[in-house]
């Protein structure tokens, strides 16, 4: 899917996957701040980031995002959802709310404090290990399409890419690189007592802190709604929105976001956000659409076909939006 909105100056494009949690905050980042670009959506259930095109000329890492510039005939990549927003605040200052607040102020610190903390927690083992280990979790809402597709990626990942070692011999050390990568965390997934550890040794103390900064805005502000670092939307609030979706998503809501007074209204004004809506929960929608669909194929055809989205979108929507 591709969806062009160009500067005169440079033209942007965003790679991505909507599903993936980094992705996610660079598409936030990118529509909070209102800035012109394409959109580009990468194959993760397929492996795209795997293929020696991608490693060897995009991101050597083989993840997304990756933020493509073109200007003046030159062509550059940025990888990592943080180096993007970093890119988009230096370049892009007059766009949007200010993600990084300016060096030496009280919000600059108490964002840099939040991303230290953000930044080391293994959302992907947190995801991967509640998908597998169901008990941990209060219900989940992902969508079982992906959580399928989040399954055969396990199995498959590594045998994946260790044909792609054997076929590209220039590429073997990152493809081994991966490989390791991939066995320990698959490791730790698949072993209840090491997720439930990084779910009470990791998370619980953020989501901690996140209420009491939350409750000390919230009271001082005298307001219904507040950001956490500042008066105005910052990276701190970027990464803490994708975050909340996903403990939703992935069955943590009652936990860590319903049992706190302060995150679960936060989490409310989240979903009153245009752009909140359309990176976080619409991508769930269409998802659960698909599904459903996949699912009633035999029995609806034409017309039916159209009432059965309609109906499940409105009731999607109210699912999500509640």
């Amino acid at each position: 899917m591709l969806r062009s909105k160009m500067t005169a100056k440079e033209k942007l494009t965003y790679l991505h996957n909507p599903m993936s949690f980094y992705s996610q905050k660079g598409s936030l980042a990118l529509k909070q701040k209102n800035i012109p670009y394409t959109e580009q959506i990468i194959d993760l259930h397929g492996g795209e980031t795997h293929s020696p095109g991608y490693v060897e000329n995009i991101n050597p890492q083989g993840a997304v995002p990756v933020l493509k510039i073109e200007k003046d005939g030159h062509v550059r990549y940025i990888p990592d959802s943080e180096e993007i927003i970093k890119y988009l605040e230096e370049n892009y200052p007059d766009n949007g709310p200010k993600l990084i607040p300016a060096q030496g102020s009280k919000e600059r610190q108490q964002v840099d404090e939040f991303m230290a903390l953000f930044n080391p927690l293994r959302v992907d083992l947190i995801t991967y290990g509640c998908i597998l280990n169901p008990e941990l979790t209060d219900g989940m809402v992902f969508p079982n399409l992906m959580r399928q597709r989040a399954m055969t990626m396990l199995v498959t990942n590594a045998e994946r890419l260790e044909v792609l070692k054997r076929e590209n011999p220039k590429l073997k050390d990152v493809y081994q690189s991966k490989i390791d990568g991939w066995v320990d965390r698959k490791k730790t997934m698949t072993d209840i007592r090491a997720v439930a550890e990084i779910i009470d040794n990791e998370l619980a103390p953020l989501m901690g802190k996140i209420e009491t900064t939350l409750a000390q805005r919230y009271e001082a502000s005298g307001v219904n709604g507040t950001w956490l670092c500042s008066d105005t939307y910052t990276a701190a609030d970027n990464y803490l929105a994708v975050l909340l979706q996903r403990l939703h998503f992935i069955g943590l809501s009652k936990r860590f976001i319903e049992s706190n007074i302060y995150i679960n209204r936060y989490y409310k004004q989240l979903k009153q956000n245009k752009n909140f809506y359309d990176v976080c929960i619409r991508i769930a929608i269409q998802m659960h659409v698909v599904q459903k669909l996949q699912a009633l194929k035999p029995y609806v055809a034409g017309l039916a076909a159209a009432s059965v989205v309609a109906g499940l979108g409105y009731f999607l929507y109210k699912k999500y939006i509640k």
